[in-house]
């Protein structure tokens, strides 16, 4: 076969993460269709309890490894994210999401992503403080 799950993570031969991103569009707009059934029966925050469980928690998961994909792939997940917004706020889909992301306090998929892969700078800075820490528990023992 030309892929391989591991973990819950899909790697196809070329390292392209296609298949991995079918299935995460997939299963959050399935989970996504269901909760929006469910919406006039629930409140806002129970929805957005919902939403987190079963659709944010797979857009999260192992998502550094999607860091440097193409735009176009990480624009798929950023629909199941303003999807997602849309059910819990009542939002409408011609109404601009932006405002809809900054009121959940929720950031787009690609800085949710970059924000767990830190570049160089933030690892020799993150370094540096774990350094300075240990010495300073050094210096007071």
């Amino acid at each position: 076969s030309s892929q391989v799950k591991s973990l819950g993570v899909i790697f196809d031969s070329t390292l392209s993460f296609i298949p991995q991103i079918n299935n995460i569009s997939r299963t959050a707009f399935f989970h996504l269709r269901n909760i929006a059934r469910l919406r006039p029966s629930l409140s806002q925050h129970s929805t957005q309890i919902l939403v987190h469980a079963l659709d944010t928690s797979g857009i999260d998961y192992c998502n550094a490894i999607l860091c440097g994909l193409p735009n176009k792939l990480l624009h798929r997940l950023q629909i199941i994210q303003n999807s997602a917004a849309r059910i819990i706020t009542h939002t409408k889909s011609s109404d601009h999401i932006t405002p809809t992301l900054i009121q959940l306090h929720w950031l787009p998929v690609q800085q949710r992503i970059n924000s767990r892969t830190p570049n160089s700078k933030q690892q020799k800075t993150a370094k540096s403080k774990t350094f300075k820490t240990m010495k300073t528990k050094e210096d007071k023992t």
